[in-house]
């Protein structure tokens, strides 16, 4: 497997944490939107507030759900990612990943973190998708 491969393989994580971070701002859009709708009670139903109350949470329910899914498949990526990280012997090389698939950070953040350049920080990465082996689910 190439380390283009394995990069690609290695980002389906920050993938899915972007779009649940996008399904949380629609769940906060469609509250927004909900929250001036009230329903009136009188002896003639008006219905215009509470079909739009009515959709605006069926609405939600669904992006609940949609991200509840999300996050279940997100939790099981990590862990395949993790567990093919923790076989990597190299403390050094371990952490590189993780910080940048897992935590998601920037490159320049990573190597500030681990107290080196930039420069090492990328053979430090390259060393760790050369000694970095999984499996594919199908």
């Amino acid at each position: 497997m190439t380390n283009e491969e394995k990069k690609a393989w290695l980002n389906r994580y920050q993938l899915l944490e972007q779009k649940n971070q996008r399904l949380q701002e629609e769940i906060v859009q469609w509250e927004v939107r909900a929250s001036p709708l009230t329903v009136r009670y009188g002896i003639v139903p008006t219905g215009g507030s509470v079909d739009a109350l009515q959709r605006a949470v069926e609405e939600m329910q669904a992006l609940r759900d949609d991200l509840e899914e999300q996050l279940q498949k997100q939790e099981t990526i990590r862990c395949e990612i993790e567990a093919a990280i923790q076989r990597i012997e190299d403390r050094r090389l371990r952490e590189c990943l993780r910080c940048r698939y897992l935590k998601g950070w920037s490159w320049e953040g990573v190597a500030v973190w681990m107290g080196y350049s930039p420069s090492y920080t990328a053979r430090l990465h390259r060393q760790a998708l050369e000694k970095l082996t999984f499996t594919l689910r199908q």
